[in-house]
């Protein structure tokens, strides 16, 4: 039986874009400070192993997220070059399906293990 995947946010960091505050007080996104909804996890391939940690850019336009860059902090090894892309896309679909109450720029940390959470 295939194991299961947990995905895990190791950090999450918003700023808005009419105001950069310092880096300790930035709001993370869900909280009162920068409100969103419909924050999914995004979905792994089906031969996803191994352990990856993403770093993400988003832009919110509008309440949606229009702009996302994922920079890939580290991996096990074996992990393969489409297997990361694959992971990007669906991360950036993931995000692009939050809904926010307000625009800025956020960064979010994911982290995924093919079968247990990853410590911060």
């Amino acid at each position: 039986m295939r194991k299961q995947l947990v995905a895990c946010l190791l950090l999450s960091l918003l700023s808005l874009a009419s105001a950069q505050p310092d880096a300790t007080q930035l709001p993370q996104p869900g909280t009162p400070a920068f409100p969103c909804t419909n924050m999914s996890l995004p979905q792994l391939p089906a031969d996803f192993s191994g352990t990856v940690k993403y770093q993400v850019r988003g832009t919110v336009a509008q309440g949606r997220v229009v702009s996302v860059e994922t920079k890939t902090l580290e991996h096990s090894a074996g992990f393969t070059k489409r297997v990361d892309r694959e992971v990007k896309m669906n991360i950036a679909t993931a995000l692009r399906a939050y809904q926010c109450e307000r625009d800025g720029t956020f960064e979010q940390g994911f982290a995924f293990n093919d079968d247990k959470p990853l410590k911060p």
